[in-house]
């Protein structure tokens, strides 16, 4: 896989950076530039603290801290994503939007390659890899089914709870695994899967929640 790095971790980092690109996309349409430019300012300063964190080694599996570390940076944008005013609300981007921006997590394809190498085991890149490549590739196909009429919600709720699941496991298994089983999700880049890019689709599967409940009542009934 070594021949391969810089290409990960291009993938990666393009990935982590398509997100926040999104965010301040979307809050400049609904919010205006200087809103967009704080959320710029944060989004960015967020990556770069956890990706020079992770450059730094400083969640490598072997250090005592490593996971605890881990830990810490999945926590921070959980807990702000949670108490993010209008989360989900007609304030925020619509649901549709919030499962079409997931086609990001094709970036998985990555762990698919680790795998293949023999660096990760089958039990932990399989559902990493090959799931979150299923949901992302499935993203723009919900979105649009959304976007056709809220009939399509149940569809919607479904990929949502597969996606929801996922993030959580992205981020709960490698480090509660072995040292030695997760050790390369610990490594930079793919450490930037579970720290950055997990959570993050955490939050968003929350907002896509919230609007989903919304929408449910208005649902046309058949």
């Amino acid at each position: 896989m070594s021949s391969l790095y810089p290409l990960v971790e291009a993938a990666v980092v393009a990935a982590c950076l398509g997100v926040i690109l999104f965010a301040v996309a979307n809050v400049a349409t609904r919010r205006g530039t200087w809103p967009a430019m704080a959320w710029a300012a944060v989004g960015l300063g967020w990556f770069l603290i956890v990706w020079e964190l992770a450059r730094a080694g400083v969640f490598e599996g072997t250090r005592g801290s490593g996971r605890l570390g881990e830990m810490a940076v999945m926590l921070v944008p959980l807990a702000a994503g949670l108490r993010l005013p209008g989360l989900g609300q007609s304030a925020s981007p619509s649901p549709a939007d919030l499962v079409t921006v997931q086609v990001i997590r094709v970036v998985a394809v990555v762990v698919l390659l680790a795998w293949a190498s023999e660096a990760l085991p089958a039990w932990l890149a399989l559902p990493i890899g090959g799931g979150d490549l299923v949901v992302g590739l499935a993203g723009p196909s919900v979105g649009r089914l959304l976007r056709a009429g809220q009939s399509r919600v149940a569809v919607a709720r479904l990929w949502n709870a597969i996606g929801a699941a996922l993030a959580l496991f992205t981020m709960a298994a490698p480090v509660t695994s072995a040292p030695s089983t997760g050790y390369f999700f610990s490594l930079y880049p793919l450490v930037l899967l579970p720290t950055f890019l997990a959570p993050v689709w955490l939050v968003l599967h929350l907002a896509i929640q919230r609007g989903l409940a919304v929408a449910a009542p208005e649902a046309p009934r058949g």
